[in-house]
């Protein structure tokens, strides 16, 4: 979740490169093949040892320890030394004892020494164990690798051919990844996004500065997410989430300015976050936005683990600084159910206000004499979200102004009439 601005991002142009002059139309067009940039349905495992092969590994080193220390305790038979020298003459009784003593030692009465037996089993099971962690470590390692990635190819190339027969279309094999990867493997939706944008005056004297002449805004945001884990996973941890909750706050070109954006406060269920720990997020975000060339700057708030069907509610406040005429883009980086944004203008100036929705859902809006609401009551996609822009209004009326009271219709790509009334081109830059 965060708010981004560009002013120097060129508009895309469309239908740029079309269809070559003198091409046939109609001509079949190779489907690509897919190749190296195919992910895995099955991610590669890249430790040596996982946790279970550990565990057989230690299991066999004890079982291989109990053995020899079984067979190290069992009283050792007469040295055969000994029993020759017992029967050479004149010791023909000892060598009767030596010899009896050398039977009872090396046999039972069914003629088994089972505890020799025992030691050597445990030891042949320890080996047997460590033999066959290692090869399962190598060579069935790389037989498995090899296996998943001709296993990705064939399904990307089957995905392709599945999408050309039931929709008629040639897609990219990689668009079947990218859906997988960015749409059906997530495991949170935001169910609701409450933002409340406060424009004020920015309180600082400029009058001795560079920045005299200018005039700039701090933009107060106030923002509450309702996060729920859709993972299905029910059996062991198999099922929990980690919610990873991140800013990307815009950085500001002038140095000046970069002191005023901060994180004022956040809470993560129960849990507000201490005084200390807003202090430190302060403390490294200062740090990333002395880099210029970073256009968002992120910023690390917490996480915490989520169970099969559990809801966290998320809300905190941080501020931004903007100019008199700026553009904000706010976007989550999960799938969400809708977004509601309220701009509350405290300015001197007499600010024209007005947003649109960079979602395939149309948005709502609403003007009340104190604020601006509007409603995205749709699913947006990650990276999708409202963009809201804002300029100072001219004294006198003009012919693209709104009556007074009367919300304007949100302007879509497609309605853009040249008017020069549209919105400023959208950054894609990928924000939490």
């Amino acid at each position: 979740m965060t708010g981004t601005t560009d002013k120097s991002a060129d508009e895309p142009q469309a239908g740029a490169q079309g269809t070559k002059r003198g091409s046939k139309a109609g001509s079949a067009i190779p489907t690509p093949s897919p190749g190296s940039h195919v992910n895995p349905w099955i991610p590669h495992d890249d430790r040596l040892f996982d946790r279970d092969s550990i565990i057989v590994m230690l299991v066999g080193c004890l079982l291989f320890v109990i053995g020899l220390g079984i067979k190290l305790s069992v009283p050792k038979f007469p040295e055969l030394a000994s029993i020759v020298d017992a029967c050479v003459p004149p010791a023909r009784g000892l060598c009767e004892k030596t010899v009896r003593a050398f039977d009872r030692q090396s046999h039972s009465a069914s003629e088994a020494n089972w505890a020799i037996f025992l030691a050597e089993t445990l030891q042949a099971l320890g080996l047997t164990m460590l033999a066959a962690v290692f090869i399962s470590s190598t060579v069935d390692r790389r037989t498995r690798g090899y296996f998943f990635d001709e296993l990705a190819r064939k399904t990307e190339a089957l995905g392709s051919n599945v999408l050309l027969g039931m929709f008629e279309t040639r897609h990219h094999p990689r668009l079947f990844s990218l859906v997988k990867e960015h749409i059906f493997e997530k495991k949170i939706i935001r169910r609701n996004i409450d933002i409340n944008y406060t424009l004020t005056d920015l309180d600082v004297d400029l009058s001795n500065t560079r920045l005299a002449a200018e005039k700039y805004l701090a933009v107060d945001v106030i923002i509450s997410t309702v996060s729920e884990n859709i993972n299905v996973a029910q059996t062991g941890t198999k099922g929990i989430v980690e919610l990873r909750i991140r800013l990307g706050l815009p950085n500001p070109i002038l140095p000046e300015l970069k002191p005023f954006v901060k994180v004022n406060s956040f809470r993560i269920g129960d849990v507000t976050l201490s005084a200390d720990r807003i202090a430190e997020i302060n403390e490294d975000l200062q740090k990333q936005l002395v880099d210029d060339g970073l256009v968002d700057a992120p910023v690390n708030i917490g996480s915490v683990p989520m169970m099969p069907g559990e809801q966290v509610t998320v809300s905190g406040s941080y501020t931004m600084v903007k100019e008199l005429q700026d553009t904000e883009v706010f976007r989550s980086n999960e799938i969400a159910e809708n977004i509601h944004l309220t701009v509350v203008s405290k300015s001197q100036d007499d600010l024209v206000i007005q947003a649109r929705s960079l979602a395939h859902g149309k948005l709502y809006g609403q003007v009340s004499p104190t604020a601006q609401q509007w409603k995205l009551d749709d699913l947006s996609l990650p990276l999708q979200g409202i963009m809201v822009w804002w300029k100072k209004s001219p004294k006198a009326l003009s012919p693209l102004q709104s009556a007074p009271g009367e919300p304007r219709k949100s302007v879509t790509p497609q309605e853009n009439d040249g008017t020069g009334d549209e919105p400023p081109p959208v950054q894609d830059v990928s924000n939490a």
